[in-house]
């Protein structure tokens, strides 16, 4: 039996030596996730400029919906090629991959730590992504927060989709108001990574050790955007894990001359500093410990304001973690209005941020829009970064973990 003609305009087609190489350079990237399937995809890599190779089927009814292809492979100057049959390509494209059903679990932050170089330009690129807005690249919602009036907290969803990095994650966070005293967590967390193809979960991680690091990786960026150059002496309030973990970044980023840390509790205060492995100042009170500081950095549990703007030297740098709730405060009125006010998210800060509804505060700008260089970096004046996290920050980190992971157990 004669083989079908092939359309003419299906040009140029590869014979039978080429479509075998070429479909299992298919197969293969379709094993390591670098395939894009349909027209529509193979136009949006195009226009995005990161298609290497397009591979087109001959007997496309009607061929006509994929000729744009050509044409626009050779405006972006990439190659392209015809294979006679969409089955044969059909299978290879649908290679079937093992579901990857993994734990990993990463309970000291000293395991991420050493990485910190490496996440924290993931952070202040993904805070880029966030920032322009461009759906095609990030899908986050604001946070979903259930709240737990009988036990004193919340439940937190954090869900991000990463189109161009491939990458899908939600996080769960619980994160309670716990009495003065109380030896239980204010904090927890577990982050979930999903393959964004087929939908099943890749790995469970332990979210707490994402959540130290992305936050107190954020905050640094923060401080190198907006904080002064010649800054040298840091005030940490709180004594809790994000306390610790912004000691480890900011010190091992930065150079500051002097740390000072300040907590309720002088015991608390005593053996935080104990714990950490550079001098620290422990001070006996919040204006001691920030009076005359260039950074200072609040992860406190407070619901009311403990950092008066009177306290605060102009043109310091204020990163502001704790209080993520509407009606929770860490910052006075005075120091709120007298400051130039970034934040993560323009959303999140307008649905959970108290310090900024209850002060009627305009937020200049995200660090993202300072990163992008659509917003200026207003480094001569008093400036406060309000954190309340993002789930692009978790889905990064995650996904910083899973790699390491994946190259140790290959």
């Amino acid at each position: 039996m004669a083989e079908p003609q092939v359309n003419p305009k299906a040009y140029p087609l590869a014979d039978a030596t080429l479509t075998k190489t070429i479909l299992d350079l298919v197969q293969q990237a379709a094993n390591y996730k670098q395939l894009r399937k349909g027209a529509n995809e193979a136009t949006k890599t195009l226009n995005r400029g990161i298609a290497e190779f397009i591979v087109m089927a001959a007997d496309a009814e009607p061929l006509e919906i994929i000729l744009h292809l050509p044409l626009l492979c050779e405006d972006k100057n990439v190659p392209y090629v015809f294979v006679r049959s969409k089955q044969a390509l059909g299978r290879a494209c649908g290679v079937s991959r093992p579901v990857i059903a993994t734990s990993v679990t990463i309970k000291e932050g000293s395991q991420l730590k050493p990485q910190i170089h490496e996440l924290i330009p993931r952070l202040e690129t993904a805070l880029g992504k966030f920032s322009r807005r461009d759906r095609a690249e990030v899908i986050q919602p604001v946070r979903t927060t259930l709240p737990l009036q009988k036990h004193g907290g919340f439940l937190g969803v954090m869900p991000c989709y990463m189109e161009m990095d491939r990458i899908l994650c939600t996080k769960l966070v619980s994160f309670y108001k716990r009495p003065s005293g109380s030896t239980l967590p204010s904090t927890q967390a577990t982050v979930l990574l999903l393959d964004p193809e087929r939908g099943n979960v890749k790995a469970v991680i332990d979210g707490e050790v994402i959540t130290f690091m992305r936050t107190a990786a954020v905050s640094a960026i923060s401080a190198k955007l907006l904080m002064r150059p010649d800054a040298e002496v840091l005030a940490v309030l709180g004594t809790g894990n994000q306390a610790k973990s912004h000691y480890d970044v900011f010190t091992e980023v930065f150079q500051f001359k002097e740390v000072r840390v300040w907590s309720r509790s002088k015991d608390r205060a005593g053996a935080f500093a104990d714990s950490l492995t550079g001098r620290v100042t422990v001070c006996e009170s919040v204006e001691a410990a920030v009076k005359g500081a260039d950074v200072i950095v609040t992860v406190t549990r407070s619901t009311e304001p403990v950092l008066f703007g009177q306290w605060v030297k102009p043109g310091a740098h204020v990163a502001a973690v704790g209080a993520c709730r509407p009606d929770w405060r860490e910052l006075d009125d005075t120091l709120m209005k007298q400051a130039v006010v970034y934040v993560d998210s323009r959303e999140g800060a307008m649905a959970e941020s108290g310090d900024v509804l209850l002060s009627g505060v305009e937020v200049f700008a995200e660090v993202g829009d300072v990163i992008n260089g659509t917003k200026p970096a207003c480094r001569e004046k008093t400036t406060v970064f309000k954190s309340l996290g993002l789930g692009v920050q978790d889905a990064v980190s995650a996904q910083l973990i899973f790699d390491k992971w994946k190259s140790k157990t290959n």
